[in-house]
């Protein structure tokens, strides 16, 4: 709200020449800021009970069991290049190459052929971050049907397995497939054997 403060002080016209006409004096304005400063609170106050704020995600990631001595023929390395090429090797064998689209297949079928196989993914830090999002999608989309099939095997339902507060949740947390993966950094190692395999192709 805009106040104009005039006052009584008027220019008197008597005693002066006929045909000069004397400045108007300006009269000062004062806004008063008080009614906006409330709308600002109410709105803010509106948004904040209004808005619904995102829940925390977070995906489980367990370290997988020791993979020293004999575990280490389950342990499977999968490697994300620079370039987004995928490759998998089981144990310390080299790295082979595959394509994206196979990365489910693989997976699927290293899990059956492994009872216990363990996980390690290592991407460059030059690769898209897409690819690590499409890895983790897969291992998602795997990790229900596992739980599916596990959860009919144990006579229980996928919600019991997927329930910490379940009286069987320590024993169901092994049933789970992200018991079974991790992810490493990406080093001169690891570069050495994607190098390896690429001169071996050539």
């Amino acid at each position: 709200m805009a106040i104009v403060s005039a006052g009584n002080n008027q220019p008197k016209m008597g005693g002066q020449k006929r045909g000069l006409r004397r400045k108007m004096r300006r009269l000062p304005v004062r806004i008063d800021m008080t009614p906006m400063v409330d709308i600002a609170f109410l709105l803010l106050i509106f948004y904040m009970v209004t808005t619904v704020f995102s829940q925390p995600q977070a995906m489980e990631m367990n370290l997988p069991p020791d993979h020293r001595g004999p575990n280490l023929k389950q342990l499977l390395s999968l490697r994300i290049d620079g370039e987004n090429r995928y490759y998998w090797n089981i144990g310390r064998d080299l790295p082979v190459p595959m394509k994206e689209d196979s990365l489910n297949q693989l997976l699927v079928d290293k899990s059956g052929q492994y009872p216990r196989l363990s996980i390690i993914l290592i991407i460059n830090p030059e690769a898209d971050f897409e690819a690590l999002v499409n890895v983790l999608d897969e291992f998602d989309l795997i990790e229900r049907s596992f739980i599916t099939i596990r959860a009919g095997e144990l006579g229980v339902s996928y919600a019991d397995i997927c329930d910490p507060s379940h009286e069987r949740s320590a024993e169901f947390a092994k049933e789970r497939y992200s018991f079974r993966y991790i992810m490493a950094p990406w080093d001169d190692s690891d570069t050495r054997r994607i190098e390896k395999v690429k001169s071996l192709r050539l």
